[in-house]
């Protein structure tokens, strides 16, 4: 299966651009159906899952996951079917995958403004020329172009009408001075007053019943006077919905009814192209307000990324003074240097499997007679030891215990490595050492006469000792 990388304009919309001269271009919307505060819950479950595993030690799989992450996001921005409705001088084109339509400005008949759509119906003539045919995804009722979750929506909505809303104004002042009907459906506008379509039948609301009337976006709004019993002559709401044109429609009303000063046809036409520059004014105002939380969410999403990826490589100190990252070949630059000739150097001790007798449980170093190999803090490390074993089914003796209770000791292999703990630089080479068959615990817990199946020698101090002192005492 093969993966589409979308990063600019796709060729076609810009091959259907110049075929129907649309001319310079102006602005790209992408379209996107998912919103991408979406992948804030995704990347914090991911990240957290990353930073435990990290800190549980498997460093390469947690940054394989964090990998993963980004390159995820990048597909989804990226790879897929194209969308997007890029806005031109003359024009526009709406692209879906392979479906395209186009219009031309001066080929668009009506516009409708939704909360976060819009739709421009092209002429009945130039119907045929908008685009490929074939567009359901993109073609609504009666032939319309449908613009559909793009980013920015509101500042496509501003420039389209800057685009329209003159020429709505200007198409319906001329069919009023023909002495015809001025249709901004549903809403037809005529010398006698305001017809509406609502959908269940048309009313009607002479000039002299109007109270007031104005729009917010694409929707228009019509208060005109009613008889009430109670009250006498009050006013309500007549008519509230979407109209084609708002802007215009709630010009050419203005310029129409004789009961509020009607304004000539250049100073409405003004008030078209104030409506227009103040929109204009908002929604740049607004696509600031949003770069600004694009650049922090960018960098909130940065840091958790990046800090997540740093913890997910933390060593966790496992026990003694932990130094146990060394063991690893990552240098501890918090411990002190090593220069051999200067001995004897402070040792901490790491690892093990059974343990190793005469080493302190957590603080990691010896409690034999000499006392100048303890460290007095973790900060005092110069050297590191590491030890590892590998138990065998090898019988080496027997531990024997009162009641007549033996168990068998078998033997671990041990491996004692020494590294420089600041460098990570290992100073004395693996040695392997046998599990001393003098080693039985002092005391056993029995279960109905029953001991333990079997246990596995220790390392003795003196072996320890015996394996390390040349590189500490040198």
């Amino acid at each position: 299966m093969s993966v589409t990388f979308t990063v600019g304009v796709p060729p076609a919309v810009t091959a259907l651009a110049q075929q129907r001269e649309l001319g310079a271009r102006k602005a790209v919307f992408w379209r996107r159906a998912t919103r991408a505060l979406i992948l804030w819950p995704l990347t914090l479950v991911v990240m957290a899952v990353a930073i435990t595993i990290g800190l549980l030690g498997w460093h390469l799989p947690a940054l394989v996951l964090v990998a993963a992450l980004l390159v995820g996001i990048g597909l989804w921005r990226y790879s897929g079917t194209p969308e997007c409705v890029v806005v031109y001088e003359h024009g526009l084109v709406c692209c879906l995958g392979r479906q395209r339509r186009s219009v031309r400005w001066d080929e668009a008949h009506y516009s409708w403004r939704g909360a976060a759509d819009m739709a421009i119906l092209p002429q009945e003539d130039a119907l045929e020329e908008t685009g490929l045919a074939d567009a359901p995804d993109l073609t609504g009722t009666d032939g319309r172009i449908m613009l559909r979750q793009v980013s920015g929506m509101d500042r496509l909505q501003q420039l389209v009408d800057a685009e329209l809303q003159l020429r709505a104004f200007d198409r319906g002042r001329a069919q009023l001075e023909a002495g015809e009907q001025a249709d901004y459906p549903p809403l037809a506008i005529t010398a006698a007053g305001i017809f509406a379509n609502t959908g269940k039948g048309t009313v009607n609301a002479r000039w002299a019943a109007l109270h007031s009337y104005g729009h917010v976006g694409g929707v228009v709004v019509i208060n005109a006077f009613f008889k009430d019993a109670a009250k006498g002559r009050i006013a309500k709401e007549w008519f509230r919905g979407l109209v084609a044109d708002a802007t215009a429609a709630h010009r050419v009303i203005a310029a129409t009814n004789p009961n509020q000063g009607t304004p000539q046809a250049e100073e409405a036409a003004d008030l078209v192209a104030d409506d227009i520059m103040a929109e204009a004014a908002e929604v740049q105002q607004r696509s600031r307000q949003r770069h600004r939380w694009a650049v922090l969410q960018g960098a909130a999403f940065a840091a958790v990324v990046l800090g997540g990826a740093a913890i997910s490589t933390i060593h966790l100190p496992e026990h003694g003074l932990g130094y146990s990252a060394v063991c690893g070949g990552h240098p501890a630059s918090r411990a002190a240097s090593y220069n051999p000739g200067n001995g004897p150097h402070p040792i901490d001790f790491e690892g093990g499997s059974g343990g190793f007798a005469g080493v302190s449980d957590n603080a990691g170093v010896l409690d034999g007679e000499y006392g100048q190999w303890i460290p007095a803090n973790a900060a005092d490390v110069q050297l590191v030891a590491c030890v590892t074993g590998v138990k065998t089914d090898t019988t080496i003796g027997n531990c024997d215990y009162e009641g007549g209770t033996d168990v068998p000791l078998k033997n671990e292999q041990y491996t004692l490595t020494v590294y420089a703990a600041q460098t990570g630089t290992q100073v004395l080479a693996p040695k392997e050492i046998d599990g001393d068959p003098s080693t039985c615990p002092e005391s056993i817990e029995t279960d109905n006469g029953s001991g333990p199946s079997s246990f596995h020698a220790e390392l003795t101090l003196s072996d320890v000792e015996s394996a390390v002192q040349a590189v500490v005492n040198d």
